[in-house]
């Protein structure tokens, strides 16, 4: 059996090509169907809320404070927040 035989090399293979064309479907403005979103619950919201703060502190606290984490923090911030107000909004 060769190397590329295995599944673990079929399966990156492809993971790849699955990735590549997700990729180029973004500009091509090819539309997959996406399944609707449930809303998140008060719980899962204060979960997200709290554990990305712990996350904040615990950078404040350890890590030098450059512009670079100030943007990472603020984008972090973005990937958390954006989405619970869109689960709120609805």
């Amino acid at each position: 059996m060769n190397k590329s035989d295995s599944p673990e090399v079929k399966n990156r293979t492809h993971t790849r090509f699955v990735d590549a064309i997700s990729f180029l479907a973004t500009f091509a403005h090819i539309n997959y169907p996406v399944m609707a979103r449930r809303k998140l619950s008060q719980t899962q919201i204060a979960s997200i809320i709290i554990l990305w703060i712990v996350l904040v502190v615990y950078i404040l606290l350890y890590a030098d404070i450059t512009p670079f984490t100030i943007i990472t923090i603020l984008m972090s911030g973005a990937i958390v927040f954006i989405p619970i107000y869109k689960s709120l909004k609805k």
